[in-house]
């Protein structure tokens, strides 16, 4: 994980998306093949992207993707949370990497 020098204000902008936020409903389910066949039940990533929208926006946050290569020469997705002030003049981030398979 990386993150810019100071990250305060983004960790409290977190901390209040997840107060301003109750866990998704777990509305979607998926059959899982395998040595057992089971049933597991999920949060659509859609439902939950559309309820955060206003609160991220609420507290001056914002979610990016973009893929880059990893030490290993494998394909990663980059994730940064960014907070930004109200007039884009101060900005503090963290991002860290998930290897595509």
């Amino acid at each position: 994980m990386a993150t810019s020098e100071r990250t305060g204000k983004l960790m409290l902008a977190i901390r209040a998306v997840q107060r301003a936020k109750p866990l998704a409903a777990k509305s979607g389910t998926v059959k899982i093949e395998g040595a057992q066949t089971r049933i597991e039940q999920f949060a659509p990533h859609d439902e939950i992207w559309e309820d955060l929208q206003p609160i991220l926006d609420t507290n001056g946050l914002t979610v990016t993707q973009f893929p880059d290569i990893g030490p290993n020469g494998c394909a990663v997705l980059i994730t940064r949370i960014t907070w930004t002030n109200h007039d884009g003049t101060e900005e503090q981030w963290a991002e860290g990497p998930v290897p595509v398979i």
